[in-house]
């Protein structure tokens, strides 16, 4: 969330001359913290502060509130004290996918993770299956016994040679 808003906050710097943006960001970050927001029903200020922020443009208003806005302001005072926050929506929770045949194969591939240069192959192997857990393999690489995820693991389908 806080990335998203700190996309805002540079589109909006970068509507404003490149090489004095400080001088804007005072007003920059007023337009943020005032802007209505559909999904709160409300801006970010009266979150905050429980008011709206006053705007430059409004104090120069000379009008005094009736008894109907009196109203209206002491709901939403009340509306406000109720106001609790929502949950934030996670749309990138990562969901691991277990091939099914890893149950039953006799050799699998590891999925490399380290930083690889771009066209390299994202696994290894193939390489034999010593013992299974629920939640790790342990497979000889190198002659030497390894335990690996099996969230890092996919089966290997290898042909066999057979008369040649």
């Amino acid at each position: 969330m806080v990335e998203g808003w700190h996309r805002t906050l540079k589109s909006a710097i970068l509507c404003h001359s490149a090489d004095k943006w400080t001088t804007y960001l005072p007003l920059i970050l007023l337009g943020l913290r005032s802007t209505f927001k559909e999904d709160l029903s409300a801006t970010p200020a009266e979150l905050v502060y429980g008011t709206t922020l006053r705007l430059p443009s409004e104090f120069f208003d000379v009008n005094k509130p009736s008894n109907n806005e009196h109203n209206v302001i002491t709901e939403f005072r009340r509306t406000m004290n109720d106001l609790r926050p929502t949950d934030a929506a996670w749309h990138t929770t990562p969901k691991v996918f277990v091939h099914p045949d890893i149950k039953t194969c006799g050799q699998v591939f590891v999925r490399d993770d380290s930083v690889r240069p771009s066209l390299t192959a994202p696994y290894k192997g193939p390489y034999n299956v010593l013992r299974r857990t629920s939640k790790y393999y342990v497979i000889k690489i190198n002659n030497k016994e390894a335990k690996v995820s099996i969230d890092r693991l996919k089966p290997a389908f290898t042909a066999t040679l057979s008369g040649f």
